[in-house]
């Protein structure tokens, strides 16, 4: 199934809404950390390394809802204090990609890596400040594949 900006959707359950109001509370109550780092030399970064297509659909309804990556980078520019960079990777090149777009889609910027986890998350490592706050949100969709 397609969103209305045309890109795939993943199918979730129903829990997937508890789980985002956990991440968003999460990313409020780090808002005055967050911003010590944000406007100061480490930086401040949002991690997903299972980003998948960046929205979903809610299973066995029409309910659309947006994924962990653009629910953490909406509540944190909400919120008025947002990253200062996004990392998102994916083991499918096409779901990291789409969800780039859509945080670029919402006026944000996202660093994309592709490939398994273990591969992505040393990229990433060794792409940021060590001496910033940096949220890795691990939520793989399938521990199977």
């Amino acid at each position: 199934m397609l969103d209305d900006d045309g890109l795939p959707l993943d199918e979730v359950g129903p829990w997937a809404k508890e789980k985002h109001e956990r991440l968003r509370k999460y990313v409020d109550i780090s808002r005055a950390t967050r911003r010590k780092y944000a406007v100061g030399s480490g930086g401040a970064s949002y991690i997903d390394l299972y980003c998948g297509w960046g929205r979903g659909i809610i299973h066995g309804t029409c309910e659309k809802i947006d994924g962990s990556p653009l629910v953490a980078f909406k509540s944190a520019r909400e919120g008025g204090v947002p990253f200062s960079e996004i990392h998102i990777a994916d083991l499918d090149e096409e779901k990291a990609r789409a969800t780039r777009q859509r945080i670029e889609n919402a006026n944000g910027t996202a660093m994309l890596e592709v490939g398994p986890a273990e591969v992505t998350v040393r990229r990433i490592v060794s792409q940021l400040n060590p001496h910033g706050l940096h949220f890795a949100f691990l939520d793989p969709y399938n521990l199977h594949a």
